[in-house]
């Protein structure tokens, strides 16, 4: 495999274990909220993530790499989403969303830094590109629960 392509294929499998963080952070605000709808708002976001992770596998798996499994280190993102379980003990929404909010900020400038990877073909590009826009959105909708 040439350099090029493990660059690609380590960049992806850095997005892989973010968004696995934040279907996990999801995973654990929904179960520890007492909002139904903020409940359904997390889940649903919670099942974007295991998608988003299903498409980046299939990327990396296309490029004849080893997809990534589980979560990442213990990193900026990691860390949100350890303030997400700390805040539910308190059930306080606004503590949970602020604490999401957090996360997504890790996970926009994962993405930003994985679309500034040198030789990335198109298709992996608009992958990439397209995620950080839905990542943007859950952000802005996140940002919403709290006006």
């Amino acid at each position: 495999m040439e350099a090029t392509a493990n660059k690609t294929i380590d960049t992806l499998n850095h997005l892989i274990r973010m968004v696995n963080d934040g279907k996990l952070g999801y995973e654990n605000a929904a179960e520890n909220c007492t909002d139904t709808a903020m409940k359904g708002f997390f889940m649903k976001y919670s099942a974007q993530r295991g998608e988003f992770a299903h498409a980046l596998i299939s990327e990396v798996s296309s490029l004849g790499g080893e997809p990534a499994t589980g979560s990442g280190p213990l990193g900026a993102l990691h860390r949100a989403w350890i303030d997400v379980k700390d805040s539910v003990g308190a059930n306080d929404k606004a503590s949970i969303v602020a604490s999401c909010i957090t996360g997504e900020d890790a996970a926009i400038k994962a993405y930003t830094e994985a679309l500034a990877t040198e030789g990335l073909s198109y298709k992996t590009r608009e992958l990439i590109k397209e995620q950080l826009m839905k990542i943007q959105e859950t952000q802005n909708a996140l940002r919403s629960q709290t006006a």
